[in-house]
């Protein structure tokens, strides 16, 4: 019986040892910016998620929760060097995290430009804008937006697979291919919204 014990001791040792807790699994990075002369924003991110939120003014303020993935048997990666890419091209801001066995949360306070582009290859995207073309481009996850009736004008969403709906409007056209979904939509403004997922579920609301 103690051999029994100690054998089963000896494993749950082992696994304690194999799968260690290593610091810099976390990093909150905060970054403002101001937007008096950019008129466009691009966010490139590979895995987690977005929350936009509209504010009024002039300055951008970005928070992104970065934490390292489990990796099981292999170290995880260390994010304490891992911050947001910051580019300008012109008048448009650019911010990426490429970065694998990584997630990034991103909250974000944008106050309205003239255009903003998302690209997320995984996880959820949740945006509320105000008089602004939209890009949305994700690979498999969920999307919500949350648009003004008055400013927004021609919305496309399409997923390869999974649901698409507009909210708000009466002028909707739905269609269905197998596993694949497609809406069109109109507000009352001519701005804007497209957005594309492969798999996973897109709604639009206009408020």
């Amino acid at each position: 019986m103690k051999k029994v014990i100690n054998i089963t001791m000896l494993i749950v040792l082992g696994i304690f040892h194999v799968v260690p807790v290593y610091a810099g699994d976390n990093v909150l990075r905060v970054h403002t910016f101001e937007l008096d002369d950019v008129d466009e924003i691009e966010i490139n991110s590979t895995v987690g998620s977005i929350d936009l939120r509209l504010v009024e003014g002039k300055e951008m303020r970005v928070e992104v929760d970065i934490e390292a993935e489990d990796r099981f048997f292999r170290r995880n990666i260390d994010v304490d060097d891992i911050d947001v890419e910051v580019r300008r091209r012109g008048d448009k801001l650019i911010l990426t995290i490429d970065e694998d066995y990584i997630k990034a949360d991103w909250y974000i306070e944008l106050p309205v430009v003239n255009y903003i582009d998302i690209d997320m290859g995984v996880g959820e995207i949740d945006v509320e804008i105000g008089a602004s073309n939209l890009d949305i481009n994700l690979g498999v996850g969920e999307i919500d937006i949350v648009a003004p009736l008055a400013s927004t004008g021609e919305i496309e969403i399409s997923a390869g697979v999974g649901d698409t709906s507009i909210l708000g409007t009466s002028q909707v056209n739905n269609s269905r291919v197998i596993v694949a979904s497609e809406s069109e939509g109109r507000g009352e403004g001519e701005l804007s919204i497209e957005a594309e997922v492969g798999v996973g579920d897109i709604t639009v609301e206009l408020l």
